[in-house]
């Protein structure tokens, strides 16, 4: 069984600023964070549909915005 892979999309020390970032990211302010966890956010729509792909985890004293390695990023013309 493949253990799930994450990519770190950006990082911040608290969850205001990720957020900022989060919202940055998908171009929408219509996007909110549910507590799934001590340490893991669900990102989530403004309707409540869950990005399952995304997720917010509490490293040290940091928040990192973090996707599986099911999702294709494109960032200056090439794929990741």
């Amino acid at each position: 069984m493949n253990k799930i892979q994450y990519k770190l999309l950006g990082s911040a020390p608290t969850l205001d600023r990720i957020l900022l970032i989060i919202k940055k990211y998908f171009y929408s302010e219509k996007i909110l964070m549910v507590t799934n966890d001590k340490n893991i956010f669900d990102v989530i729509n403004i309707d409540k549909s869950k990005l399952n792909n995304f997720r917010v985890f509490k490293k040290g004293n940091r928040f990192r915005f973090e996707c599986t390695n099911n999702v294709n990023i494109i960032c200056n013309g090439r794929l990741y």
